[in-house]
């Protein structure tokens, strides 16, 4: 990993961080999904802010480690998701096909693993609607 790479900047946030969630404490362990680094100054946060590698770096004590359940709970992240969900055709598509996996035995964690959701989010896709 390049020492000035924006992943190596996240990853010494998350040893900061003691890889625990500062929401809820939980701890990460090895295998599980990496915790979300998240910009406190969520006006700063996203791909389209085009913010210069050197930002997060020089500006560590404005990151802070989230486990994905709480960084999705945050208020501004529920609107931005409720922004994406406008484009439901597309949700709707995914999860009929994540449900017809499933149906044909797909198990629920590797689900979550290919369609990059919290197990918890694709318990609740499964049953939500039965085909």
């Amino acid at each position: 990993m390049d020492s000035g790479s924006r992943d190596r900047t996240r990853e010494l946030v998350r040893i900061r961080d003691n890889h625990t969630c500062q929401c809820c404490g939980k701890k990460w362990e090895k295998g599980m999904r990496r915790f979300d680094v998240h910009h406190l100054d969520h006006n700063k946060e996203g791909k389209h802010h085009a913010l210069p590698i050197s930002y997060d770096r020089e500006n560590m004590d404005k990151l802070i480690t989230y486990c994905h359940k709480c960084h999705l709970s945050l208020d501004h992240i529920i609107e931005k998701f409720k922004i994406v969900n406008n484009r439901g055709e597309e949700f709707r598509e995914r999860n009929d096909e994540i449900r017809k996996k499933y149906l044909t035995g797909m198990v629920l964690r590797e689900l979550a693993e290919e369609y990059s959701v919290t197990y918890q989010r694709i318990q609740q896709i499964v049953r939500k609607k039965e085909l």
